[in-house]
């Protein structure tokens, strides 16, 4: 017998599917990099984005290896701005790497 196909909404919207999950890391991460886009000075904006945080380490990804070093210098000054929003208040570290 077959079944009836299911409306992409009704896939979308279902609260134990692995579309819902991934939709909720989508969203976590989009949070994540709104928070970041308070702290980081204007040139930084369209060349960094958060890669992955996980277990209190947030990693950046950098398009090129000399925003990457102004960035390691600023990141004392980031750490501490990013603790401030809940968003990140289990932050312990900032970890930057380049990406093509």
């Amino acid at each position: 017998m077959k079944t009836k196909p299911e409306s992409l909404q009704h896939i979308l919207q279902q609260s134990d599917g692995m579309l819902k999950a991934i939709q909720d890391k989508a969203l976590a991460y989009q949070k994540l990099n709104e928070a970041l886009r308070h702290v980081l000075p204007a040139e930084f904006l369209r060349q960094v984005r958060v890669g992955s945080y996980e277990r209190g380490i947030l990693n950046l990804q950098v398009s090129s290896q000399s925003l990457a070093a102004k960035l390691r210098y600023l990141k004392p000054e980031v750490l501490s701005k990013l603790r401030q929003d809940t968003v990140f208040c289990g932050l312990s570290q900032v970890a930057i790497s380049v990406v093509s």
